[in-house]
């Protein structure tokens, strides 16, 4: 999604540019930022549940074997570090990380 915002943008951009279109590109931004939050909390999300897991918060699998929540986060790590998607994930939470820097730096 994040990928097909970023193709569309320059165009919504362009069509919505000035006074008339000025409400679809505030919507168009407000998008993004959904997506890109959406995206960042999904990938940190992962590290705490892992860390639940380790804590002892939740049982081992009584059967030995690796836990649902750790095989699911590995294959979703695995599938983020393709060539398909890691430059955009790795765009993704620069974006976020730089969000939250000038949102501290302003405050």
């Amino acid at each position: 999604m994040f990928e097909s915002l970023e193709k569309l943008k320059p165009h919504v951009l362009e069509i919505f540019d000035g006074e008339s279109g000025e409400d679809i590109c505030v919507r168009f931004r407000e998008l993004e930022k959904l997506i890109i939050d959406a995206s960042s909390k999904v990938f940190w999300e992962f590290g705490l549940q892992i860390e639940g897991n380790v804590d002892g918060f939740l049982p081992p699998p009584q059967d030995g074997s690796v836990p649902k929540i750790v095989r699911y986060a590995v294959n979703y790590l695995k599938y983020l570090s393709t060539e398909n998607y890691r430059k955009t994930m790795a765009k993704v939470l620069r974006t976020e990380q730089t969000w939250k820097t000038e949102l501290m730096l302003s405050s």
